[in-house]
């Protein structure tokens, strides 16, 4: 009973249901005649679309972050002046 609780799998898990929910927006009835390997590359491939997409943003967020700190330090050295 014990082994059942720490060893028992989840019944479900966000990351398995979105890769699910992108297969069955790419396996529609018009592109049910892709091959299996040529679907797993288009899977691949907007797996790693949305994961430079987010790279990407952070980059972006980390550089507007930096402009602002600089704005303010400058503006604080123009206070003082």
């Amino acid at each position: 009973m014990m082994a059942q609780n720490i060893l028992a799998v989840p019944a479900s898990s966000v990351p398995c249901e979105r890769a699910f929910s992108g297969a069955k927006h790419t396996d529609t009835d018009n592109q049910n005649c892709l091959l299996p390997e040529h679907l797993g590359a288009i899977q691949i491939t907007k797996a790693d679309m949305l994961y430079w997409r987010n790279v990407k943003k952070e980059e972006k967020k980390a550089m507007e972050q930096e402009k602002l700190k600089q704005w303010h330090e400058h503006a604080q050295s123009m206070t003082q002046v």
